[in-house]
Order: structure tokens, then C-alpha cells, then sequence
């Protein structure tokens, strides 16, 4: 079979997909969007059918399919969901990664955010936190809370500090223990087995700098490394001198001047033209300070 993926109904082949993965059931989804086909009528035939796209079929709501290769991940999805089915081949799972982020106890929304997020076809997911309470050192920050946010929607939390902004972030990041409730991210629980297999999904920007944070502009480190060049071409310059006069100076039986040699012209060249550039930018822009460094500002 050249085609990964065949649709009929009533005998008559309405779709059909060349494509890999689990691309051509996003096609196929997209497809039947806004058409009048009873899916529940159709016949699938899959070439590969692993746990992940027996969700995917499941949730597209069809009854019936024949698969040429099949998992028994999926098996347990189509008995699951009472999807008959046949098959001319079966195998323990599929070579795939996502028979692997996937429990068998998904719910049919739940597996298909996460997989539709895999497949890149959607950014974002929505939050749902149920009576959730959080307590720190014995005191409560975060009591009997109840939010919702859909896929794609804004919110600004605001308040004073310490009324448990952060904590609520930390909470729904996994970051925080909490005490009672549940924070679901797509319609996974944070900290269950699927979550902690899937937690990238998840970005966070602190509003902190980060530590050891380097204040200094590409424009500045390309000027730092120019001027280290320097120093390293005027080090080799002496370098070279002072085996010539070490040499030299030893040949003849001395070995006082040999050592006053490299001392001058190694270390002395080092330390004292890094403090000269240091003493010449300080001059010249009153102290050194990165053009991107940022200072407090006191209360009035």
C-alpha cells in the first residue's frame, strides 16, 4: 500500500495521504471540518497504527478501521474505546517515541493537545486548576483556588508581594508542592507520569535576571577580544626576546639576568599592560562600567 492513510464511504474513496507519522489524521481532521460526512459510517485503512494514532482515530469518532501493521498499545486504545478493528500484522509497539509519552488512561482531549503540539499544529494549552491549596512554613498562601484559561488567552495577575503571585506560577510549573487540588496543563495533571515525560512543553520566563548574569554587549566582548589579540602579539614579541636572551645570557654562565629577563618581559608585559587598558578605559569614559549594566533605584 503506497498510501499511509484511506478513507471511504459507502465504497467510495473520499481521502487519502501519502504523508508520515501521524501528519495524515491532522489532515484528515482538517479535512472533514465542516463537511456533513458521518464519520461513524466511514471505513479507515491505516498502514501503521501505534497507541497515538489509535487516539487520534478514536477521537475522530470513527467505529471501524483495518490496520496493516498494528501495536498492542493500540489494541488496548480500540478496546478501550470500542473501535473494531482488523489487522494483518501485530507487534509489541511501534519504534516510535510517542507509544512512550502516551498512558493507556488518557483522555481522548488530552492525548491529542499533547500530540497536536508534537506535530506542531497549535502553541499554547489551556490551564485548569481546581481547589488548589498551597501552604509555606506553615502559612497559607493559596486557598481553595478555581481558573480556568482557554488556549490563546491573556492574563495579568496582580497583587502586593508575598500574596502568592510567584507561588501560583511555581505551582502550576510543578516547581511548588502544594497541598491539596489539581493543576492540569492540557489537560494533564502536573505531576503525574505523562507530565514529567512531557514538562518542555512548558516554558517559563522569570522576571529576575538570571544568575551570573553578564551585563556586557556583543560589541563589548568583540573590543575585550581585539585588545586581548593585542596583548597576546606584543607577549609573543617579548616571548620570543626573552628565549633569545635566556639563551643567550645562559651560554655566556649567567643565570641571574636569564630569570630578571623573563620576568620582564612575560609577566611584567602581562600584568602591567592588562592594568594599563584598564586605567585607559576608566580615563577615558570616567570608570568602566557595560553599557547594558542596570542600577536599582532607591524608593523615594
Amino acid at each position: 500500500m503506497d498510501r499511509s492513510l484511506i478513507v471511504t464511504y459507502r465504497g467510495k474513496e473520499i481521502f487519502s495521504s501519502r504523508a508520515k507519522w501521524l501528519f495524515p489524521l491532522f489532515d484528515l481532521e482538517e479535512f472533514l471540518t465542516g463537511k456533513d460526512y458521518p464519520v461513524n459510517e466511514m471505513d479507515l485503512t491505516e498502514k501503521v497504527a501505534g497507541q497515538a494514532a489509535a487516539f487520534l482515530i478514536a477521537r475522530l469518532g470513527f467505529l471501524k478501521c483495518h490496520v496493516k501493521l498494528i501495536s498492542e498499545h493500540a489494541i488496548a486504545v480500540f478496546n478501550r474505546f470500542g473501535i473494531t478493528y482488523t489487522f494483518e500484522e501485530k507487534v509489541s509497539q511501534i519504534q516510535c517515541r510517542t507509544e512512550h509519552i502516551l498512558m493507556k488512561e488518557m483522555s481522548l482531549e488530552g492525548a491529542w493537545q499533547l500530540l497536536r503540539r508534537r506535530a506542531g499544529r497549535v502553541h499554547g494549552a489551556d490551564v485548569s486548576i481546581q481547589k488548589l491549596e498551597v501552604n509555606i512554613r506553615g502559612r497559607c498562601i493559596i486557598n481553595c483556588l478555581d481558573l480556568d484559561i482557554k488556549r490563546g488567552d491573556g492574563m495579568i495577575i496582580c497583587g502586593e508581594n508575598g500574596v502568592g503571585k510567584t507561588t501560583l506560577l511555581r505551582s502550576m510549573l510543578g516547581l511548588q508542592s502544594i497541598n491539596s487540588g489539581i493543576v492540569k496543563i492540557a489537560d494533564v495533571q502536573v505531576g503525574s507520569p505523562v507530565w514529567k515525560k512531557n514538562r518542555h512543553i512548558t516554558g517559563y520566563v522569570n522576571q529576575e535576571r538570571p544568575r551570573g548574569f553578564f551585563p556586557v554587549s556583543a560589541a563589548e566582548v568583540v573590543e575585550i577580544g581585539a585588545k586581548i589579540m593585542i596583548c597576546i602579539a606584543v607577549f609573543q614579541l617579548f616571548d620570543v626576546l626573552g628565549h633569545s636572551y635566556y639563551h643567550a645570557l645562559r651560554g655566556a654562565g649567567d643565570t641571574t639576568w636569564p630569570m630578571i629577563m623573563l620576568v620582564i618581559s612575560h609577566w611584567a608585559v602581562v600584568i602591567g599592560g592588562g592594568s594599563a587598558i584598564v586605567r585607559m578605559k576608566r580615563r577615558s569614559s570616567g570608570s568602566y562600567v557595560p553599557r547594558n549594566t542596570i542600577f536599582p533605584q532607591k524608593s523615594p
